[in-house]
């Protein structure tokens, strides 16, 4: 796009002119297209996102009527959209649908995507059902026989509503991580629940007191209370404060394809949610302990001259306190595991090129300056012999797709000495690439010969397939001699002179499908993805590629310029978050149950030292006391253990679809959780257990 300060790549959506009513939504800057503007022919409008308007130019009130080149093309800026529109996501720019004969003759028509609204009283369940009434209803594609799979067969057809559209692909890591807080701030009442319990033991004498004063024990509740919930708010207060500290690092850590990220945020929403949260759980959490105070028994609190010990039923829960903990940070803990260990494997797991010392860009040419096939790839040759020109570039090649990029074309394919049908027709990815470009990938050439530059336009057609092709299609012979034909448009029967290394182009936990590869000379595309082999560090030879750009055509712009671990990196960038926030949930959940485990039994020592006291005096040994800190210990951690797996293997399977070639019942991390949440909890009851066994008998008997 052209026509602000400098030339940029903008993302853009073809719309009908009723798209913007049916969604509900009306510009805030001039207006909607018209249905003559959605006509093949009409005159070329666009309407501006809130975010390129104020970026691109300057939130400038007159834009409206000012000309815009998009692609080399005039465009009149017809309106402005609202400011936190973003169906589909991240598009800048609308232009009109305007669909023409070309649109519909081929598999365009089949790239559309509807958004209807509801009329009121019909259900979703309704809608599908006459949706699918009308697909069966709906005669074969008669434009091409033989061209296309018969949809009604292979087709299927869903009510989707935006929301889900929207963030359905994000939607289970949401949820298990909204899980995983939840647990956290369990976690973290049971620890101020467990404290306050215990405030209410070690200050029954001074509770006693008061009551015997006078005081009622509605007003020792409140106290409690009061205590609960000023605890419960300092809480909130300082967890507001970290994370107001932490939300730069957090939003550099977060994925760019989670929608709405750009909202993201510490806001009012925020301040009253965190400020209900810890008033409901100074609340919950508070009761209990508060009504525990309000129950002391005078007479027995204030004769007593041992240190407090409370009743029994609080011991009973402060031991459930803590089992509740441990079996949540199970729970935690084993999903990390899960996720980890799968992240583990989706990063080993081959990709079938060398990525390294890889830069890559692409650049579109524009149809109304790049007229015709043959200025395309005079341009594509013109741009290698450039790059490979320049020092320190080794090798330069042409795709029309890279690894980890979408949008790669997918169509039926017709097989020489196969029977097929409409119904079962078979598919497979198509890229065009340059002669060099499996020599600079570093796929490997299994069988057969690459491309060479005789391989031109005028040569017979060839083509190259991947591994996973040749044994899905051919899996009992030879596929090299054999010939293929595409539906598209071109339909053109291809020999088959190579077969190559299977590369996950899509994604990285994706296994490798059927794909065919085209001499770019033979079949060259508008948009040129460069695949660049340096000895030197990639990311530095951004500008020797925009200088070759520039040189051969300066109105063109270079966008996307990444090394390919970047993309790499940027492929794995979802599960690697969840990853790491799972993770530091668990370590803070692993953290505060350790705390707990530890406070309740050095609480319990304290409890005990008249016991243990006797018992040391009577001759037991020093280990023999130390056996009983800890095998109490050991009961209530073994105890939440137990309930925490059940727990896991129940709520585990959540996370299926996060998993790659992990179960959720994964032996390994369902043993190595128990094992090493056992042994940190027994380190937790090791130092109370030291200090049981130290217990002077004669200071602990003078205590009675």
């Amino acid at each position: 796009m052209s026509g602000g300060n400098e030339p940029e790549r903008v993302s853009a959506a073809r719309v009908s002119a009723t798209f913007l009513p049916t969604l509900g939504i009306q510009p805030v800057r001039g207006r909607n297209f018209t249905t003559d503007e959605d006509r093949a022919g009409g005159e070329k409008v666009v309407l501006l996102s809130h975010g390129l308007w104020q970026r691109k130019f300057g939130a400038d009130d007159g834009i409206t009527g000012r000309v815009v080149k998009l692609d080399g093309v005039d465009h009149t800026v017809a309106g402005v959209l609202p400011r936190g529109f973003d169906f589909p996501p991240n598009k800048e720019l609308f232009v009109p649908l305007a669909l023409s004969p070309s649109d519909l003759n081929g598999y365009g028509k089949y790239s559309l995507t509807v958004v209807t609204r509801l009329k009121p009283g019909v259900s979703r369940s309704q809608a599908d059902a006459e949706l699918r009434t009308i697909i069966r209803r709906e005669p074969p594609d008669s434009s091409a026989p033989g061209r296309f799979p018969d949809f009604r067969k292979t087709w299927s057809v869903r009510l989707v509503g935006v929301h889900e559209a929207m963030v359905g692909a994000v939607r289970t890591m949401m949820l298990v991580l909204m899980g995983a807080v939840g647990f956290v701030v369990l976690i973290a009442c049971a620890n101020l629940a467990n404290l306050l319990l215990t405030s209410a033991t070690r200050r029954q004498k001074e509770i006693a007191v008061r009551l015997s004063l006078g005081a009622n024990r509605l007003r020792v509740v409140r106290q409690f209370l009061t205590e609960s919930l000023v605890l419960a708010l300092l809480g909130g207060l300082a967890g507001l404060f970290l994370a107001c500290s932490a939300m730069a690092l957090i939003n550099a850590a977060l994925p760019a394809n989670i929608p709405r990220i750009g909202e993201i945020g510490v806001d009012a929403r925020v301040l009253g949610f965190t400020a209900a949260l810890a008033l409901a759980a100074g609340l919950l959490f508070g009761t209990l302990p508060a009504w525990r105070a309000s129950q002391t028994m005078l007479t027995e609190a204030l004769k007593s001259g041992r240190p407090a010990v409370g009743g029994l039923g609080q011991q009973r829960v402060r031991a459930m306190l803590v089992v509740s903990q441990v079996a949540l940070t199970v729970v935690l803990l084993t999903g990390a595991g899960l996720l980890i260990k799968s992240f583990a494997r989706l990063q080993s797991a081959p990709l079938g090129f060398r990525p390294e010392r890889l830069l890559t860009a692409r650049v579109t040419l524009p149809f109304s300056t790049y007229t015709n096939a043959q200025q395309r790839l005079t341009f594509a040759q013109r741009l290698l012999e450039t790059v490979r020109g320049q020092p320190g570039m080794r090798e330069a090649a042409l795709t029309s797709q890279l690894p980890f990029a979408w949008g790669a074309q997918s169509f039926g394919i017709l097989m020489d000495g196969k029977e097929q049908s409409n119904g079962d027709m078979p598919t497979a990815h198509f890229r065009s690439i340059s002669p060099e470009y499996v020599r600079v990938m570093g796929i490997p050439l299994l069988r057969g010969r690459e491309f060479s530059d005789a391989d031109h336009e005028g040569a017979p057609r060839v083509v190259l397939i991947n591994e996973t092709m040749a044994k899905k299609y051919w899996p009992n012979t030879d596929p090299i001699g054999h010939r293929v034909k595409e539906t598209s448009n071109e339909q053109v029967w291809r020999e088959i002179v190579g077969i190559v290394g299977s590369v996950r182009h899509r994604e990285r936990g994706r296994e490798p499908e059927p794909e065919m590869f085209v001499p770019w000379s033979q079949r060259p595309d508008a948009t040129l993805n460069m695949a660049v082999r340096t000895g030197f560090e990639p990311a530095s030879a951004g500008g020797v590629l925009r200088s070759a750009v520039a040189a051969l055509d300066p109105d063109l712009p270079l966008f996307d310029v990444r090394t390919m671990e970047a993309r790499l990196s940027d492929s794995v960038a979802q599960p690697k978050f969840r990853t790491a926030l799972l993770g530091t949930f668990a370590a803070m959940a692993l953290v505060m149950a350790v705390i707990g485990i530890y406070g309740v039994m050095a609480f319990s020592v304290v409890q005990r030292t008249h016991e243990l006291g006797i018992r040391i005096a009577l001759g037991a040994r020093r280990n023999v006391v130390i056996g009983l800190v800890l095998r109490h210990g050991a009961v209530l951690a073994g105890l939440g253990i137990v309930i925490g797996l059940a727990g896991a293997l129940a709520l585990t399977r959540v996370l299926q679809t996060l998993l790659f070639e992990v179960k959720p019942t994964d032996p390994l991390t369902f043993t190595m959780v128990p094992v090493a949440l056992m042994g940190v909890a027994l380190f937790a009851c090791w130092l109370p257990a030291r200090r049981a066994a130290k217990v002077d008998p004669m200071a602990a008997l003078r205590a009675e």
